[in-house]
């Protein structure tokens, strides 16, 4: 807690199985938020899915006279129909285009409360993010400017404006009391990975962790090469399913010399974090993607605060010394006896359709 600002980091180290009692701070202090609001509720998010703690906020919120205005992916609102019929019985949903050739996702998890405080973060709201099951960050911020800047996103998404057809939107950065300063983009309008985070990751001196979902942004990539060669301490952790799309860079980065685990949990890692030289944290919705950078509808921050950096990296030293070391060479299956409680979550972690013992990954082999 940071004069106005909170942040909360999901740990799915503990967490063998999702579940929907909505009972760790970062889904608590979200549905706190959403009954405390007396006028109005804006919520951009990629996915609401077996989420019942805060959809009943949300419609308790609406029938106590709140404004309560929804946006979601396309795609998701077509896959997930059971959540957003119980919604739309009250809160009309709008929804990016469900164009199936498209690459562009709305891929927000944001909420503005009474136009003054606004929850962000890496968590869409499902019971595998809002649990702890994968590993998540998410932020609070208490001020109205700053309300005020996802206040123009927020209307260009609701009147139906997404991707590429958005206006770019003036921003300012903010300083809090402690010297924090907090910077905001939105993709793909501000080009973040090739405008921020790469001048950031070439202005590195000693270390890069990186928690995240995954790599395949190419311009990034090779930075990170680069930051390795001239001595600068980069490590990454990543998850297993992302390791698995045939478009992830992680072999490129261990031939050349970049330390990736690739974590063997049953919950993702879902984080979309970079922590440079223990002063500056990349975080937000967007995964290091090319589709994150210049398709999707997303938001990054970049937070300068060498208090905050030390959080996170100590919660990256945590996993990674958790992961073995076996995985620094090889993958471990998402849904596999290789993971640790994959075959007893009850979670499709593959994304194959099969769950538990019903993956061929989760069989001992007879020999």
């Amino acid at each position: 807690y940071l004069d106005n600002f909170e942040f909360y980091i999901l740990d799915f180290i503990n967490k063998s199985t999702p579940d929907m009692n909505c009972a760790n701070n970062a889904c608590k202090r979200l549905v706190t938020l959403i009954n405390n609001a007396t006028s109005t509720i804006d919520v951009a998010v990629y996915s609401i899915h077996n989420s019942p703690k805060i959809v009943d906020a949300l419609v308790s919120a609406k029938n106590r006279g709140v404004n309560v205005r929804i946006v979601v992916d396309g795609k998701n609102y077509k896959n997930e129909p059971e959540d957003y019929a119980i919604l739309e019985k009250f809160i009309p949903i709008k929804h990016s285009t469900t164009n199936k050739n498209s690459r562009a996702s709305m891929h927000n998890k944001f909420a503005i409360l009474d136009n003054k405080i606004v929850y962000v973060g890496s968590n869409n709201f499902t019971r595998t993010d809002m649990s702890g099951f994968n590993s998540n960050n998410a932020f609070v911020i208490k001020n109205e400017n700053f309300a005020n800047i996802f206040k123009q996103e927020f209307e260009q998404l609701y009147s139906g404006v997404f991707s590429k057809n958005k206006s770019k939107i003036n921003k300012n950065s903010f300083t809090l009391g402690d010297g924090t300063n907090i910077k905001i983009y939105f993709s793909p309008k501000d080009n973040v990975i090739k405008t921020q985070v790469v001048p950031l990751v070439k202005s590195a001196k000693k270390e890069i962790f990186i928690p995240c979902f995954g790599i395949t942004h190419k311009g990034l990539q090779a930075e990170l090469i680069e930051a390795a060669a001239r001595g600068v301490d980069v490590k990454i952790i990543l998850d297993a399913t992302a390791a698995s799309n045939k478009y992830s860079l992680h072999e490129n980065l261990r031939k050349n010399n970049i330390k990736v685990k690739v974590e063997n949990l049953a919950g993702k890692m879902h984080m979309k974090t970079m922590i440079i030289d223990g002063r500056y944290i990349v975080a937000g919705s967007m995964n290091f993607s090319r589709n994150g950078e210049e398709f999707n509808d997303e938001t990054s921050f970049i937070i300068h605060s060498a208090k905050i950096a030390k959080y996170y990296t100590n919660y990256f030293h945590k996993v990674w010394n958790f992961i073995p070391d076996k995985w620094l060479y090889k993958n471990p299956r998402a849904e596999s006896l290789e993971s640790i409680g994959s075959c007893t979550d009850g979670v499709d972690n593959d994304f194959d359709e099969k769950i538990d013992a019903g993956d061929e990954g989760c069989r001992k082999i007879k020999h």
